[in-house]
């Protein structure tokens, strides 16, 4: 039974790996990621440019909902999750559709809305 750091590694590495698979395949891929300033502040953009790197098409950085064993982390000020997105866009379009977690909604959106997810995108 792996836990803390080695299991978090593993986890990563697997994840990785099925997005690879997944672009591999020729399957668009949306990379979804909560963001926790405290926690992944630091990460998010650098999460951004090697997924664009593997070839996904766009992220869906979503603010955290606290709650269960991080209930008492805060979630992202309003500004907070602009500016990370804003950073984040430099190298993935950001999916900003949704309020709370909906990781099905991607394939679920009119594609008259699809610009909307590429507002954050550097001009």
């Amino acid at each position: 039974l792996l836990t803390g750091v080695e299991a978090s590694k593993l986890l990563l590495k697997k994840q990785w790996q099925g997005i690879n698979k997944a672009v591999a395949a020729g399957l668009t891929v949306k990379l979804n990621t909560v963001f926790v300033p405290e926690i992944n502040g630091n990460e998010v953009v650098k999460i951004a440019q090697k997924a664009s790197r593997a070839g996904v098409k766009v992220m869906n950085l979503m603010p955290l909902i606290p709650g269960a064993k991080m209930k008492n982390l805060r979630p992202p000020t309003e500004a907070e999750l602009k500016q990370a997105r804003k950073a984040c866009a430099q190298y993935l379009p950001q999916f900003v559709h949704c309020q709370r977690c909906r990781a099905d909604a991607w394939g679920l959106l009119q594609k008259s809305r699809l610009k909307d997810s590429r507002k954050y995108q550097p001009v």
